[in-house]
């Protein structure tokens, strides 16, 4: 007879994923016996419930879905398929009380939403409310969104914050007090009335999800080089060059430098005559119109119309602006981000390199000077791939990046010195020749310069796509690190 030894840190663990999940943390390393084992001792440990499912002779995985109704009338159990969603039943009674929706957890802590996709068997709370307290509705507007469930809430409690809804091509916020998104709604607060909550997106169409990775060498980059190793986040990438229309819609330009017919000029054209300092104004703004947290403080200020007139030389406090690149505003790439980006993201890094963003033929993939006397609309040029869509990495403008420009060393950070004179530019431009185009090349300008071949491209952190441990780390620490018998058999 073998006993298995476990932590509870573990059992925690494995108790929170389904299935197919454990089957894949155990690849390699458990047999098959021992993965019996270790889901009967899942079982034991939970109070029976199962995590395997039931598998019908078509071979679809079904759990069930019980409900607890806490003294409240009866709710039939339901059998749903694996990954499928639940349906919500009538609402239960129970004399002298008003049902105030369900919870997945008996603390009734956390309202359970029906749009979860069901992947082990659950139990649902009812919660009770005395019906000789008054109760108020919260009911959540998702603005085309998930439906979320409406709170049922004694008067003086608190609306408990609920799952955040999906909607496609969108990135959901926060919730807000009001309609017009002024202000966030406060889920410490007491509710004393009727309440609705509104839900805020941010539109993520044209933005490209980058994996982070970490990055080592990379044969033929200036910035990747041996002993230095970068640690690259999760992105949310604009496709494109910010475009004028875009541009021009939170900022102007600095008197006669403006787009023109000669150099490019229209909606859908990258916008250009941009200094470093005007596309942080443009980041800030952008990110305080659209409910997100700005990314940029220039003198202790993160709102632009704080920090006065742009700069037309070199400035000491504009200089010194520091970046959050935790925050989810709008930001300028690292030029570290910058290649990783133009190289392909995480599998372009380590995969076989092109000399331009995407292609070894210039042309595919560049407005440069031997195609071009202007510049022309944002995408008229082949993606870096056909799965990962960026577009005028090289060629169309030069792009801003945050860092100072200085020779890169194995122990240069990753956001770049942290002083110098000059801020990085990348890419290449319509009036620039073919080899600075080049993912490997680099330029720098002064950070007040506007000219006619200058512009950026903006991103924003993305908690979506974060790196894992890897599979089986978790299971190694079960077999390799024994604690306490929960039981034998």
């Amino acid at each position: 007879m073998n006993t298995i030894l476990v932590s509870w840190e573990h059992i925690s663990f494995l108790r929170s994923k389904s299935y197919e999940t454990i089957q894949m943390y155990g690849k390699g390393y458990f047999s098959i016996a021992l993965f019996l084992s270790v889901s009967i001792l899942l079982a034991a440990c939970s109070g029976g419930t199962s995590y395997m499912g039931t598998t019908t002779p078509t071979g679809t995985t079904t759990y069930t879905v019980t409900f607890e109704t806490d003294g409240g009338s009866a709710v039939d159990s339901q059998t749903v398929e694996s990954g499928k969603t639940a349906t919500e039943p009538a609402a239960p009674t129970k004399s002298g009380y008003t049902f105030g929706g369900w919870y997945d957890d008996s603390a009734l802590t956390s309202v359970f939403s029906f749009s979860t996709k069901i992947t082990k068997d659950t139990t649902l709370y009812a919660k009770w409310i005395d019906a000789s307290v008054p109760t108020y509705t919260v009911t959540f507007e998702t603005n085309g969104g998930s439906t979320v469930t409406s709170q049922t809430v004694a008067s003086g409690g608190k609306a408990t914050k609920p799952t955040a809804p999906t909607k496609s091509g969108f990135a959901f916020l926060d919730w807000y007090a009001d309609s017009t998104f002024t202000a966030k709604y406060d889920f410490s607060a007491f509710v004393t009335a009727d309440t609705t909550v509104y839900a805020r997106w941010w539109d993520s169409t044209g933005f490209v999800l980058a994996e982070g990775s970490t990055v080592g060498e990379v044969t033929g980059s200036n910035v990747f080089i041996s002993g230095r190793t970068v640690e690259i986040a999760s992105l949310l990438v604009c496709d494109h060059e910010v475009t004028q229309g875009e541009y021009e819609t939170y900022c102007t330009y600095s008197g006669s430098n403006s787009p023109s017919d000669t150099k490019g000029k229209g909606t859908n054209y990258p916008a250009y005559y941009v200094s470093w300092y005007d596309a942080l104004v443009y980041c800030n703004k952008r990110s305080l119109a659209e409910g997100l947290t700005p990314c940029y403080t220039i003198g202790g200020k993160t709102d632009p119309a704080e920090w006065g007139a742009v700069p037309t030389s070199s400035d000491a406090t504009w200089n010194a602006a520091v970046q959050d690149m935790t925050a989810n505003g709008y930001r300028l790439p690292t030029e570290a981000e910058w290649e990783y980006l133009a190289r392909g993201g995480k599998d372009g890094a380590t995969g076989t390199q092109t000399t331009y963003a995407g292609s070894d033929t210039v042309d595919n993939v560049a407005w440069y000077s031997e195609n071009s006397s202007k510049t022309h609309e944002v995408k008229g040029k082949d993606p870096i791939s056909s799965s990962f869509k960026l577009y005028d990495m090289s060629g169309n403008v030069w792009e801003w990046c945050w860092d100072w420009h200085g020779t890169v060393a194995a122990d240069t950070p990753a956001a770049g010195a942290s002083s110098g004179s000059n801020r990085v530019l990348r890419g290449g431009s319509w009036n620039n020749n073919a080899s600075n185009c080049a993912v490997s090349n680099r330029n720098n300008n002064n950070p007040y310069n506007r000219n006619n071949n200058n512009g950026f491209r903006v991103v924003r952190f993305s908690s979506k796509g974060k790196r894992r441990q890897e599979p089986g780390f978790v299971i190694r620490r079960i077999l390799s690190e024994p604690t306490f018998p929960c039981t034998s058999f």
